[in-house]
């Protein structure tokens, strides 16, 4: 792909590809977050009509009264897009949020797996370098010893 490619080329490349996982997480976080808080919006709003159909159901509920039967009809649409917001809601839950969230917990723990791994490889590195370092100064030093023995013989 060609953000690997550009990933690749740059020093900084594996931070860069860190950044924008924990910014995927992050983003995914936020969409879970409203997602829930439509649906809540949902449900409490079903609720509410539903509660008003009752009510209203049994107001309205005398015999011989003007619009019954438009009313009727109202209610039991009303009943009817409860149930459906209610369906929807669940089905919006059960397969889009719950699996979101699942996804990026599984994400997130991948990413901090690989981040812990790569701290240690980072470190591990950077131990080397200055083994090595160490050891050049080490040789120069030794070189110099010899340099100035050969001249003192």
């Amino acid at each position: 792909m060609e953000i690997d490619r550009l990933l690749i080329d740059r020093a900084d490349g594996v931070e860069v590809a860190f950044e924008r996982t924990k910014a995927w997480s992050t983003y995914c976080k936020d969409v879970i977050a409203y997602v829930r808080a439509r649906i809540q919006l949902e449900q409490d709003h079903a609720r509410k009509v539903h509660a008003l159909v009752d009510t209203s159901r049994r107001d309205i509920n005398k015999p011989f009264m003007p619009l019954r039967e438009i009313f009727e009809n109202s209610f039991d649409t009303e009943v009817e897009m409860v149930s459906h917001t209610k369906e929807t809601t669940e089905h919006l839950r059960d397969r889009v949020v719950e699996a979101l969230d699942a996804r990026r917990k599984e994400h997130d723990t991948v990413r901090n797996a690989l981040k812990v791994e790569w701290t240690k490889a980072m470190k591990a590195c950077h131990d080397s370098e200055e083994t090595f370092d160490k050891a050049r100064m080490a040789v120069k030093m030794r070189e110099d010893a010899l340099k100035k023995a050969r001249e003192n013989v």
